[in-house]
């Protein structure tokens, strides 16, 4: 009996096989590769000449007028503040 059902199922498979012919594989279209993305960078900053950076000469007659021994503290205190303000942050 297994025998048998062994013999059908080899038929039935060899019947399913001899039908129509496969149609022949084409390959899938090749698409040239992307080229990769270019990192993006900053554009360069312009460095600062003499003239813009700002020296001690030009805040010192200022500063000795208005910092007195009484309130240098809270003048300190203000020019950090302005100085972190101004950083570049991260």
């Amino acid at each position: 009996m297994t025998r048998m059902l062994l013999a059908l199922a080899l038929l039935l498979a060899a019947a399913a096989c001899a039908g129509k012919p496969r149609p022949e594989a084409k390959p899938a279209p090749v698409e040239p590769a992307a080229a990769p993305p270019k990192p993006m960078t900053p554009p360069p900053e312009p460095e600062a000449t003499a003239e813009q950076l700002p020296l001690e000469e030009d805040f010192a007659p200022q500063a000795e007028q208005e910092i007195t021994a009484d309130n240098y503290r809270a003048a300190l205190d203000a020019i950090e503040k302005e100085m972190i303000a101004d950083s570049p942050k991260k």
